[in-house]
């Protein structure tokens, strides 16, 4: 028995089923989080970066219901920026939703810029690293 849990939201789009990897996985009391980026539910990427933040929060949203946290629990942010868009102008783009989602003080937080992004059209990817707490185990 591994001790890992593969967190598999219903509402998960359908490449993580095509790449064959879990939204998240629950390792004791961490929640890793893939990658998650501006995909709407039909699989086609969100136009603007604005769009592809807010589908990303309301992914994170549902992977962290069905693990059993919140917001509350994140204990990390990374975000990948790509495009046309400045880091930076990206950066207060993410921290205008981000404060929709999380309270202050907000969580660790690295933010980095790189030439691309594995999928077409995506301009920012975001890896969160929640910290759950569990029942002990019996």
């Amino acid at each position: 028995m591994s001790g890992v849990i593969h967190v598999l939201p219903a509402d998960r789009n359908t490449a993580y089923d095509q790449f064959n990897i879990s939204p998240a996985t629950l390792c004791g009391n961490l929640l890793l989080v893939s990658g998650l980026i501006g995909i709407r539910p039909d699989g086609s990427i969100a136009d603007t970066l604005q769009e592809q933040i807010k589908l990303i929060f309301q992914q994170a949203e549902s992977v962290l219901k069905e693990a059993g946290g919140s917001f509350a629990d994140i204990a990390s942010f990374e975000t990948y920026h790509a495009g046309d868009v400045a880091v930076l102008d990206q950066m207060a783009a993410f921290i205008e939703v981000r404060d929709r989602y999380v309270q202050r003080p907000g969580p660790a937080w690295t933010s980095i810029g790189v030439n691309g992004l594995a999928i077409p059209g995506t301009l920012i990817e975001v890896k969160i690293i929640a910290y759950l707490e569990r029942p002990a185990a019996p």
